[in-house]
């Protein structure tokens, strides 16, 4: 890193002193955020067990053509050298978001020495014109804020994603490009870009095809383009070598070339529309079509046409309520969210007009809403400034000169509307988009101008410490409530109950976020799905109940004939709680221990 240190970035005395401040603020925010450290997610639970299977060389398990792999390895190594009991696992899991979150802050910090730089050659330019852009302090203080707001408000330090990890490699590799374009296009500086790219692509598929647009900005910063090619060709190699590995592991595994499945899944999911016949808003809010399954839904039974049917989907065992059963060969606590690739095998991606077109509306709903509604004092601030500057058109083109920040910005942005815009997923790039816009000011040359340059950032990171400000003191003072361990305590009730480690389960609810299961060394082989955590939520539940409440017995041997030792679900009725359901200590978790020989086990076609 420090090769790639620009030798003359020194900060002004009236500065100094900014930077550690908002270093201070940053980690202490990001500190009292992490603190929410006893839950695991559905995809912090993929990710922790694709890390274990890696270090205890369980190939077949560990190479996962949905999840991105460096994530895992990073939990997967931290799990293997501390080896924390099972309470603190979750503990030491956030520990390493903390500190991910911490190589952000400093790739971040590594990007903004040299856009200051850059703006820093701009200035003569502006000199002579008679503008005025922001002051090194304003930027600082402008694009500190922009990181800790979109760090901690779209991405947040506990969630266990590489969203986080991610940003590392876009921030650096934004900060090469500046670097680029200011002429310092060393050999190293290329290999290290191109190192950057591999392992963004490593933390997360999308990096594939965007670091060829990264890499094609890189030859276009270069003026001879004689000499750029080589340079570009050793990043392009660079980047290959890295990625490459995974790359054949996964595409050999699956017997077909592929960079990653999850892009491939989510067009078929949102796009397609053929595994759920619904799609996913920007306000979370289902539009139904006229079918009944849920985004988040794996067991998905309609009726393909033979090209596009599932080579192996989970095995229905009831139809109502619909009680399906998992396959034994994908491992995991939770085999259909541990690989998505394998129960959606054999699904073909095809283009839908409609479905894609309904897609963009609603993605483009969500981008306005990551604009306006998620940060509208950046809106506020932008108008301010080009309103004053009254510049018309040329501001327009002012903000396009900084292209080498917009183009990565849009494209990521570009991409994900075609399927799925989160705000966690293009949290890094809005801040780049952001960063350009703001790089388009020009204000005339006068105390007024240099003063309102100042007094917006200043706006600007007022509304931000509205938003952040008393929640953070209220966390400071331990005033903010804190979950506790309850899927600990729910792991150890089914222990005092006779489970033991490796038993299987079945789940009446949402069974992708069942740490708890984990926790308790259960494997789960049988669920009637819901995304809502409780037992009432599941479609048709009811009949599978008696008046009295009890479960009818071909309910009962449904259950066992999927190999399940117990039923587990949340928050059931009075009346069922007292018909062999036991309360699993004050969780409002309950389990039902379902007799031996109860039901034929299942034969494994499904697997």
């Amino acid at each position: 890193m420090s090769a790639l240190e620009n030798s003359n970035f020194e900060e002004h005395g009236s500065h100094r002193w900014l930077r550690p401040v908002f270093w201070f603020i940053a980690i202490a925010l990001g500190a009292l955020q992490a603190w929410e450290r006893w839950l695991i997610t559905e995809d912090g639970l993929s990710y922790l067990e694709i890390g274990e299977a890696y270090f205890r060389g369980d190939w077949k398990n560990a190479i996962n053509a949905y999840w991105s792999p460096l994530y895992s390895w990073i939990l997967g190594f931290v799990l293997h050298t501390v080896r924390p009991s099972r309470f603190w696992e979750s503990t030491v899991v956030h520990s390493v978001n903390f500190a991910i979150y911490l190589g952000a802050l400093g790739a971040f910090d590594f990007f903004l020495r040299q856009l200051i730089n850059y703006h820093r050659e701009k200035s003569s330019e502006l000199t002579q014109n008679k503008l005025v852009t922001l002051s090194e302090g304003a930027w600082i203080a402008l694009a500190y804020g922009l990181f800790i707001w979109s760090s901690l408000e779209w991405i947040t330090v506990p969630l266990e994603t590489p969203d986080m990890l991610l940003t590392v490699f876009v921030y650096l590799a934004a900060g090469i490009l500046l670097r680029i374009r200011m002429g310092a296009a060393s050999w190293l500086t290329f290999a290290f870009f191109g190192a950057v790219l591999g392992f963004g692509y490593l933390t997360k598929s999308a990096m594939f095809p965007l670091a060829f647009v990264f890499l094609a900005m890189s030859w276009s910063l270069i003026r001879d383009f004689q000499n750029a090619m080589p340079r570009v060709l050793l990043a392009l190699a660079i980047f290959l070598t890295v990625a490459s590995p995974y790359i054949l592991a996964i595409s050999l595994a699956k017997g077909r070339p592929t960079f990653g499945d999850a892009g491939k899944l989510h067009y078929n999911l949102f796009a397609n529309g053929e595994t759920t016949r619904q799609y996913w808003e920007p306000t979370r809010q289902y539009s139904r079509l006229p079918h009944d399954a849920s985004p988040g839904d794996p067991n998905w039974h309609f009726e393909f046409p033979d090209e596009r049917r599932p080579k192996h989907p989970t095995q229905k065992v009831l139809d109502r309520p619909a009680l399906y059963a998992f396959g034994s060969q994908i491992g995991g606590t939770y085999p259909p969210w541990y690989d998505p690739s394998y129960w959606h095998d054999g699904e073909v991606s095809h283009f839908n007009l409609r479905a894609q077109l309904r897609m963009l509306k609603w993605n483009a709903k969500g981008l306005l809403w990551i604009i306006f509604v998620g940060a509208p004092f950046l809106v506020f601030g932008s108008f301010i400034f080009f309103y004053v500057a009254g510049r018309g058109r040329r501001s327009v083109w002012e903000i396009a000169e900084h292209w080498v920040l917009l183009i990565p910005s849009l494209a990521a942005l570009g991409m994900y509307a075609l399927v799925l815009l989160e705000p966690r997923y293009v949290a890094v790039f809005v801040v780049l988009l952001w960063i350009g816009i703001f790089s388009g000011v020009r204000l005339p040359d006068s105390k007024e101008s240099r003063r309102l340059s100042q007094a917006v950032p200043i706006a600007i990171l007022i509304m931000m410490a509205i938003h952040f400000g008393p929640e953070a003191y209220a966390a400071a003072r331990g005033e903010v409530p804190r979950p506790s361990h309850w899927q600990w305590k729910i792991a150890e009730a089914l222990q005092q109950l006779g489970i033991q480690p490796g038993d299987k389960v079945a789940i009446i609810g949402y069974g992708c976020s069942a740490y708890w299961a984990r926790l308790a060394q259960v494997r789960i082989v049988a669920e009637l799905f819901s995304e809502g955590e409780n037992f009432l939520s599941v479609k048709n539940v009811e009949e599978m109940l008696s008046k009295d409440g009890s479960l009818k017995p071909e309910a009962v041997q449904a259950f066992a004939r999927t190999g399940a030792n117990v039923i587990v679900a949340r928050k059931v009725p009075p009346d069922v709680s007292r018909n062999g359901w036991q309360e699993l200590e004050d969780t409002r978790w309950y389990a039902y221990i379902l007799p031996k020989g109860a039901g034929t086990q299942l034969a494994a076609p499904w697997n």
